[in-house]
């Protein structure tokens, strides 16, 4: 069986695709919505189609892939998930606003956001095990009754 590595740029690459993809909607009250009334006019031909409301996301597979992740994170280590949302969703807002927010110290941030970033990575090399597994379970099934059933 070939191993699965999964280097941490791929991991940055997904997590910030996740973080453009969510940040287009999603404001998690603190002060930087993604687009003003005017760009939306713009990008919507000149018209407002629906005033200010939120649209539905585009669907990203790969986006969405990372977001039932984090939820997943959410749901067992909260502060972890917390620091990797703020630095992906909004990659250019000051730290200290998440500091302030949650009220993280510099230090015990950086290391909850490596910490989150290890634990999406574990996640994905474990399910890309598992898919594998699978595959080669199913293959090896599948000659077997083939073999079987030539006898």
């Amino acid at each position: 069986m070939k191993s699965i590595i999964l280097t941490d740029a791929y991991v940055e690459d997904r997590l910030s695709e996740w973080g453009e993809w969510f940040a287009r909607d999603v404001h998690f009250d603190i002060g930087f919505p993604s687009k003003n009334i005017i760009a939306r006019a713009r990008d919507q031909g000149g018209q407002l189609i629906s005033a200010t409301g939120s649209k539905p996301l585009m669907s990203n597979t790969k986006a969405e892939e990372i977001e039932a992740i984090l939820m997943l994170l959410n749901a067992h280590a909260p502060v972890l998930a917390h620091a990797v949302i703020i630095t992906y969703s909004y990659p250019d807002a000051p730290l200290f606003i998440a500091m302030t927010k949650y009220g993280y110290r510099k230090s015990n941030y950086y290391k909850r956001l490596h910490m989150g970033v290890a634990w999406v990575k574990g996640y994905l090399i474990a399910k890309k095990h598992i898919e594998n597994f699978k595959k080669n379970f199913s293959k090896n099934i599948s000659k077997k009754s083939f073999t079987n059933s030539a006898n």
